[in-house]
């Protein structure tokens, strides 16, 4: 616990965070607790402060719980600055009185949960056994999911690939720094080729990722991407695939993965066959042969919920 400044508030730092969050306990986290009645809204979006620069506001709470926002801004002049261009922190406030009770690092959080998450999704949707992943994507979620998939031992064997050969290299470089070792690959097609596993996480506003390449036998996660005019996959690979969602609702919204193969007319408004939720509830998943599997992430404010809420768990009273 860092910088505590009042008595009944905590402040999680990202390393905290770290500690009280190992991925293989934040896994099972979230396959239990997503089964519970979460009100999660769409997120908001607010142009603040001139120049294309955004606040975003993800709130989520449960009747017999706590509330949580998450508040993220998005500044993107500050690579010029040679500062972040995103900044997030998370707010936890008790459901019967609302008094805070918790500020906490929003960006390690989003981290965490989303590779978290990604990780589950592989856990449910892949062949059995570690496969060979392909991680397409060098930012600073890239790492965080190639740990969860280390952790959990997923993987047997990991390739990433960037838009720039120099970004994978350092992305390499910053997994060996923590122990895990991973080859890098000049092309897409050839780090895809023969995975058991492909991670996309990029800002890719046209498709990175060809259906051609991934096998039948193949698990897909799409991470990256989280607007309406944004895809990382083509339209083709969502017509073939068995295809899952953190959130079918948000999904639905937000993600160009899954709204441009639609209007496109190669898939179905349904064709969506269930989100986490209903999974989590269902506890029952059949892999169907000659078919490979898609899930699509957009960010969940849920998932943010039941993430701080673990990291705070034991070290306050109660939610009250």
């Amino acid at each position: 616990m860092r910088m505590k400044a009042r008595e009944d508030i905590i402040y999680l730092d990202a390393a905290e965070l770290r500690r009280l969050l190992p991925y293989d306990r934040l896994i099972d986290v979230l396959l239990r607790d997503l089964s519970g009645d979460i009100s999660c809204p769409s997120r908001s979006s607010f142009q603040v402060a001139g120049g294309g620069n955004e606040l975003l506001t993800m709130p989520a709470w449960t009747d017999d719980g706590p509330i949580g926002v998450k508040l993220v801004t998005i500044f993107p002049g500050n690579s010029a600055r040679a500062m972040p261009g995103v900044h997030s922190s998370y707010v936890l406030f008790a459901g019967n009185n609302g008094r805070p009770l918790a500020v906490i690092d929003g960006t390690e959080l989003t981290f965490r949960r989303t590779a978290a998450i990604c990780a589950l999704a592989t856990r449910l949707f892949s062949a059995p056994g570690p496969g060979r992943l392909a991680m397409l994507g060098t930012g600073g979620l890239a790492p965080h999911i190639v740990q969860a998939h280390v952790d959990t031992g997923l993987v047997r064997e990991v390739v990433i690939w960037g838009r720039r050969d120099e970004a994978a290299r350092q992305a390499a470089s910053a997994l060996a720094d923590m122990g895990i070792e991973v080859s890098t690959s000049a092309a897409a097609e050839e780090a895809v080729r023969g995975a058991d596993i492909v991670v996309c996480a990029t800002s890719a506003e046209r498709p990175i990722l060809r259906s051609e390449w991934v096998a039948d036998t193949a698990h897909v996660n799409l991470m990256g991407s989280y607007a309406p005019n944004m895809q990382e996959a083509e339209s083709a690979l969502i017509a073939r695939a068995r295809v899952f969602a953190d959130s079918r609702e948000a999904v639905m919204q937000e993600a160009g993965d899954i709204l441009r193969p639609i209007a496109e007319g190669v898939v179905a408004k349904d064709c969506i066959e269930a989100d986490l939720v209903e999974l989590s509830r269902r506890f029952h998943y059949e892999r169907q042969p000659g078919r490979p599997t898609v899930f699509k992430s957009v960010g969940w404010g849920a998932l943010d919920l039941i993430a701080s809420s673990e990291a705070v768990r034991g070290r306050l009273p109660a939610f009250a």
